[in-house]
């Protein structure tokens, strides 16, 4: 494939011409597409380790409120306090809602990848087949 211009440039036949012209198209093609997907993936990385980052933070704060209300408990049989308790279902609500976040957030990367994908590919199509700024 490395000397795909030279068959078609010493061809005397013009469907072998065509063909050959077609390939190296699509091979450059192919080429600048996935630079680009590659580029938007590592962006899009970027920004779900960012939020993962944060979510451990805000776990960790969660995580010494639970051990803090479990330290007040000296005896295994002993009640809890009101205190104890709403700490607990604080935690617990708060998890919850961490996980709808994560969730609605996680649901918005891959929608925002998809349409930057589809803009991606279709501005590399306009530009193939004469239907942009860059042609005119």
């Amino acid at each position: 494939m490395r000397y795909l211009s030279h068959v078609a440039v010493m061809s005397q036949v013009p469907h072998i011409q065509d063909i050959c012209l077609t390939e190296m198209l699509a091979r450059t093609c192919k080429n600048i597409i996935n630079s680009q997907l590659s580029q938007l993936i590592l962006e899009n990385k970027e920004k779900y380790e960012e939020l993962k980052i944060v979510q451990k933070m805000k776990n960790k704060i969660l995580h010494e409120k639970e051990n803090y209300s479990n330290t007040k408990t000296t005896k295994p049989n002993e009640s809890h306090t009101f205190e104890e308790s709403m700490i607990k279902t604080e935690i617990q609500e708060h998890l919850a809602d961490q996980m709808k976040i994560s969730n609605g957030i996680t649901a918005r990367l891959h929608q925002d990848m998809n349409k930057k994908t589809h803009e991606l590919i279709v501005d590399m199509f306009n530009l193939i087949f004469g239907r942009s700024e860059e042609t005119d």
